[in-house]
């Protein structure tokens, strides 16, 4: 890979797009992000990505925007009078992906002609380059076990998106496992997690006791209260119990998911971010009781890690996954 060529990652969600440039070491140049015109189909959304990528090569080529980061600065510095050139672009997406055909195979009801796009085709069209697709929470899992020294890799390790869901990943001897129909390390849906009604509208679902809506909803049962996550951390500590008991059950019920991850694939980590886990201080406690507390005799002990959670995890997972087509 040249000095002068880089790596694009673009994370599309359902409210933004986020597009970043990356170098070799996956070191962030520049970023930008727009609104996602999820209603106008793929075509929208991949031109929206395109432009943005478009506009931070040339804020990059001059060198001086409020796009670039301090990296970024010395990166144009250094290769003052050559042309930026993309080499891989890597795309972490919402949604089930056929990450073999660059296809996105379904997605939520948010996205209007997004479910059997092919996002690798329309990308090649601007770019020309290899392109990596990945749905987001594997992009995730990917950014944390990156550039991660060789005496901190694991073989089996388990990524947890805590967010408005449940999302999960599995990185399983050295790479992304993502299954025959590339759901593998879906955990959010799995039953037997009290009987809660679950977003989905089945009932006993991890995501309906983990997920920001689904303790938001339990919030909002035994208060009447429409705070979010973020409120009702601030609750719990503060001391109110109600707060502090959803959190636990919280924290329990990963433990949980936890305890069956370990039983059937030997995990030795478990990776968690998202927005329900910037309240680490609450959850972390709660998992790890929750862990004591169902122990799995056959399993070794296994480390829970916060994640490395900035703005651009996703992106910066996709375009590792884009420099391992180089």
């Amino acid at each position: 890979m040249m000095t002068s060529s880089l790596l694009l990652g673009i994370d599309i969600g359902g409210t933004k797009i986020m597009v970043c440039l990356y170098d070799a070491d996956l070191a962030l140049l520049a970023s930008t992000c727009a609104p996602t015109p999820a209603s106008e189909g793929g075509d929208a959304m991949i031109a929206s990505a395109c432009a943005m990528a478009d506009t931070l090569l040339a804020d990059l080529g001059a060198g001086q925007a409020d796009t670039l980061t301090e990296a970024g600065r010395a990166w144009a510095t250094a290769n003052a009078g050559e042309p930026a050139t993309i080499a891989a672009i890597g795309v972490g997406a919402a949604g089930l992906i056929d990450s073999e055909h660059g296809v996105v195979t379904a997605a939520s009801d948010s996205f209007h002609g997004w479910a059997g796009y092919n996002a690798r085709t329309a990308l090649q069209r601007w770019c020309d380059v290899p392109v990596a697709m990945e749905n987001d929470v594997n992009a995730f899992l990917i950014a944390q076990m990156a550039n991660r020294p060789q005496d901190e890799q694991r073989r089996s390790v388990l990524g947890l998106m805590l967010g408005t869901g449940v999302g999960g990943a599995m990185w399983l001897n050295g790479g992304i496992f993502r299954g025959t129909g590339y759901s593998a390390g879906e955990i959010g849906h799995i039953p037997g997690f009290d009987d809660v009604p679950c977003t989905c509208g089945a009932r006993g679902h991890l995501e309906a006791l983990a997920g920001g809506r689904g303790i938001a909803r339990l919030w909002h049962e035994a208060t009447g209260g429409d705070e979010d996550t973020r409120a009702i951390g601030d609750l719990a500590r503060s001391g109110d119990e109600r707060a502090q008991a959803l959190w636990s059950q919280a924290g329990d019920s990963v433990a949980k998911a936890v305890a069956i991850c370990q039983s059937l694939l030997d995990i030795d980590e478990v990776v968690i971010g998202g927005s329900v886990a910037k309240s680490w201080d609450l959850l972390e406690p709660a998992i790890r009781r929750g862990i004591a507390a169902y122990p799995v005799p056959i399993a070794r002990e296994v480390a829970i890690t916060h994640a490395d959670d900035g703005d651009d995890t996703v992106a910066r997972g996709a375009a590792a996954s884009a420099r391992l087509l180089l």
